[in-house]
């Protein structure tokens, strides 16, 4: 059971690292390389980015001392595309086309066979 929980966290904490640090970059001003690392120190969507990426560590580690890396890594990489795809269509009003639902298709139809296997 905890093997499977170690994984969601890890799904969950990559999905809000990516927003997070897409948020960070996006309110960034970039005129010279200082005003960049003075922006990433001073926002908080880059911290909230950092706490994700270490909690996405932990939580893979633990995940990988249970199950087999290929499962792992192909679970947590294809639902985690296929939540931020989601999210992003939903949240942020990013249009899925046919090609990026059959693309996701065929992520969870691997996932489903490296999971089996």
């Amino acid at each position: 059971m905890s093997r499977w929980l170690f994984l969601g966290i890890a799904v969950i904490a990559n999905i809000i690292t990516n927003f997070s640090l897409r948020a960070a970059v996006k309110s960034l001003d970039q005129t010279s390389p200082y005003s960049i690392i003075l922006g990433l120190v001073q926002s908080p969507a880059a911290w909230i980015g950092g706490v994700g990426s270490v909690m996405l560590l932990i939580s893979f580690m633990a995940a990988i001392r249970v199950l087999s890396l290929s499962t792992s890594y192909a679970i947590l990489t294809a639902l985690a595309i296929c939540l931020i795809a989601i999210i992003e269509s939903a949240v942020f009003g990013e249009t899925v086309s046919a090609q990026k639902l059959a693309g996701l298709g065929l992520a969870i139809t691997g996932v489903a066979l490296v999971a089996t296997s």
